[in-house]
């Protein structure tokens, strides 16, 4: 990233403050709104920064919240379950 790891770390253990142009730095590192990282507000990633991954995880949160919601435990079966019945409802 083209700085040092103290620096670095001093940002990351909030020792040190960073600004706009190391939020830009650091947004683009880690798939982040550089906005989000100075302020704490807006979305932590744009639409153009999520990738297939963070996609797929947000759906598999969601599925476990889903599952919660339910009153069933979260595991393979009852996810399975309740992505079967999303198809279902959805008409797929």
């Amino acid at each position: 990233m083209k700085m040092s790891h103290s620096t670095y770390q001093a940002h990351e253990n909030g020792n040190r403050n960073f600004d706009s142009r190391d939020a830009a730095q650091y947004g683009a590192v880690f798939k982040v709104s550089s906005n989000w990282l100075l302020s704490g507000e807006g979305d932590q990633h744009t639409a153009d920064e999520i990738d297939d991954s963070q996609k797929i995880k947000r759906a598999v949160y969601g599925a476990f919240a889903a599952v919660e919601a339910m009153g069933h435990a979260v595991n393979a079966e009852n996810i399975s379950e309740a992505a079967v019945r999303l198809y279902d409802l959805e008409g797929r």
